[in-house]
């Protein structure tokens, strides 16, 4: 313990009391502990039951924000179809049925620019932004283009097949587009 070395050399000792304290202080093998305070530190498995939690919380508030990330992601594509039939019926072309294959690929170019430019350049949407996220990578950072045009298309299979591959998010596992582009979302 610190506080058993010696600070100070002791002066000579003047009168018979200080004499007495001293040689018990010499005979006794540590200083007393006057005033000391025990402190209880939690038991091994307190504290991994505590950061396990921790874990868990940040795991659901991770993906709490990667759902709402891509709520408002999808509402910007969303909003884009609407300007799309918007213009078209200002034009005089009512969008009608047999037209959607070419509407469909429209809203695919647009969200395929607005995540692939946003990814590259900044490491984020606009979502991502609103929910405090960042895309990574373990080695260098950001994702580059062709990282973010992967995680593009694991997000377009992700639609594709009815938001099955989100499964595995709430189970804990890595999602399709982290997979596909080898990246990673945190908590910027």
């Amino acid at each position: 313990m610190l506080f058993d070395l010696p600070l100070v050399v002791e002066p000579e000792i003047a009168d018979e009391a200080d004499r007495d304290v001293k040689d018990e202080v010499r005979r006794s093998s540590s200083a007393p502990d006057v005033g000391a305070e025990q402190i209880e530190l939690p038991e091994a498995d307190d504290a991994t039951a505590a950061g396990e939690e921790r874990v868990e919380h940040l795991a659901e508030s991770l993906t709490r924000r990667r759902f709402m990330a891509g709520i408002f992601d999808t509402g910007v594509s969303g909003l884009a179809l609407a300007l799309l039939l918007a213009g078209a019926a200002a034009l005089g072309a009512p969008a009608m049925l047999g037209d959607w294959p070419a509407y469909l690929l429209t809203v695919l170019e647009f969200s395929f620019v607005y995540v692939v430019f946003s990814l590259t350049f900044w490491g984020k949407t606009p979502g991502m932004v609103r929910a405090h996220l960042k895309v990574g990578r373990e080695s260098d950072g950001q994702p580059g283009a062709r990282r973010a045009m992967l995680r593009w298309l694991g997000g377009v299979a992700t639609v594709l097949l009815l938001g099955l591959p989100t499964l595995a998010l709430l189970r804990g596992r890595r999602p399709l587009a982290d997979l596909l582009s080898d990246t990673h979302l945190e908590i910027s």
